[in-house]
């Protein structure tokens, strides 16, 4: 196995329980898959990736921010259901970059089964977000920096620690959008 398959082996393990915790977060469970979605579950959806979305997106340090066009449609997502998007904390280096990449655009690949239930629930949804466009050729970049990176191991300690970061940011998003939605 090369160096960069091991770290993508590493982020993976890394992150499996972290992942899967976000697929079964109270949040999603009992508010995103209800049997009927609200606009307003949905707003604290969108809300709940505005700030690691917004700090993949203004990341200059590493090539990932060419393929985090993903925050300029979630804000206008928001801005259309009348909300505005949390910016979050800036990203300093390729590492942070790389982690956050790992999570938010490996996320994208799903987004396309979340698409066709808001659509379902909320027909007049706007849903640009959930829209990836180019969400393949986005991860095949991800996994290529991965491939290339060729980071010593406190680097890609770094990367995993901030792949986890950027979990709990998503976490906290959806504590939060618990509590905003049950004001349905």
């Amino acid at each position: 196995m090369s160096a960069a398959t091991d770290l993508h082996a590493r982020l993976r393990a890394a992150t499996d329980a972290a992942h899967r915790a976000l697929h079964h977060h109270p949040f999603m469970v009992q508010r995103f898959f209800a049997p009927q979605m609200t606009m307003q579950t949905y707003a604290a959806f969108l809300q709940a990736f505005a700030p690691p979305w917004s700090s993949l997106h203004t990341c200059a340090v590493v090539g990932m921010a060419a393929h985090a066009s993903r925050w300029p449609a979630l804000a206008r997502d928001l801005a259309e259901l009348g909300h505005e998007g949390q910016r979050g904390q800036p990203l300093s280096t390729p590492d942070q970059a790389l982690g956050y990449a790992y999570v938010l655009i490996g996320s994208t690949r799903g987004a396309k089964a979340l698409r066709t239930r808001v659509r379902s629930q909320l027909p007049d949804a706007p849903t640009a977000f959930l829209d990836p466009d180019g969400a393949d050729e986005a991860w095949e970049a991800v996994l290529d920096h991965l491939t290339h990176a060729q980071l010593p191991a406190d680097r890609e300690q770094h990367v995993v620690e901030a792949a986890l970061r950027c979990f709990g940011d998503v976490a906290k998003g959806f504590a939060t959008a618990a509590v905003l939605s049950s004001r349905d």
